[in-house]
């Protein structure tokens, strides 16, 4: 048994669902958009890929899921051609593989995995139409937020939020009858401040649940969870996002201005030099219909109302 079957035997031991994808390949030797490539070398090339996969995995649980390709390449009609042919070259494959396999929910995409792109080029193929099938698209918007591009570090305008609820609203529009999940979202504490990204996930999450999506974190080691640890990076984002697939509307704190710099926001927090005076300040709170029912300090403990 080799190591990724064990990784694969261990997910599905401990009540884990399993996306068993080929990973960015589509990057290497399966490019179907240089015009050097070899498109029938490709074809064999993944077609033999799946029929080991097929086969390795055929009698598996049914939270095992195949994914043909992950964010394949392309911006064309003509790239997008080739891709749903390879969707049917993996759907070919691990059904001859036989097992379970006939009966396996499978991930289908389309170019990139993106939402937009999918829905213009996006043909379940005719063959094998018995085989479970559920559309996934990958969603790391607004860029220049989530990967901290040209310093942007501000998230949560009704515009914002506008956005959001438009890309899903139109990608559910084109795809209403088919089921579907993000395959692949993010809002890392590595990128991304505070008090935006409790806002982000809240509001993403929610959103996703108005169309029943199903969402996957994606956390490459360097975001989320320190593995060497066994500690999450942002104990709040993961309770907010909990929370949120609960249905739970989160208060969060509302941003302020930074006082070093007036476009970046930052949590809604006050700052007490010690040994100036007390004075009467104020913060903001958005309480999205809660109640505030008690302030504690860091030991845990509530504070009064005359503290």
């Amino acid at each position: 048994m080799d190591r990724v079957e064990t990784v694969v035997d261990q997910a599905l031991a401990a009540g884990f669902y399993v996306v068993l994808n080929v990973h960015h390949d589509s990057w290497i030797w399966a490019d179907v958009t240089l015009g050097s490539a070899n498109i029938t070398a490709i074809e064999e090339r993944f077609s033999r890929l799946w029929a080991q996969i097929g086969t390795r995995f055929a009698c598996k649980s049914s939270k095992l899921i195949f994914e043909a390709i992950n964010e394949p390449v392309g911006d064309t009609q003509e790239h997008a051609t080739k891709l749903n042919k390879l969707n049917d070259i993996f759907l070919a494959q691990i059904n001859k593989a036989g097992g379970y396999n006939p009966q396996r929910v499978v991930s289908l995409g389309g170019l990139g995995q993106d939402a937009i792109k999918t829905s213009r080029w996006f043909v379940r193929g005719t063959t094998y139409p018995s085989q479970p099938w559920g559309l996934q698209f990958h969603y790391y918007s607004p860029y220049d937020f989530i990967f901290s591009a040209w310093g942007k570090t501000i998230w949560g305008s009704d515009a914002d939020k506008e956005a959001i609820l438009t890309d899903f609203t139109l990608f559910n529009g084109n795809f209403s009858s088919i089921p579907a999940f993000v395959g692949e979202w993010d809002a890392s504490p590595a990128n991304t401040e505070p008090a935006a990204r409790w806002k982000y996930v809240d509001y993403f999450i929610r959103t996703a649940n108005k169309f029943k999506y199903s969402t996957i974190l994606w956390d490459n080691g360097n975001d989320h969870y320190n593995r060497a640890a066994n500690t999450w990076s942002d104990d709040i984002f993961i309770s907010t996002l909990f929370s949120a697939v609960a249905g739970t509307q989160n208060s969060l704190a509302d941003s302020s201005t930074d006082a070093s710099a007036t476009t970046q926001s930052s949590g809604a927090t006050l700052f007490h030099k010690v040994g100036d005076p007390v004075v009467a300040q104020t913060v903001s709170y958005l309480l999205n219909g809660n109640t505030l029912t008690a302030i504690k300090n860091s030991a845990g403990t509530a504070l009064t109302s005359s503290q």
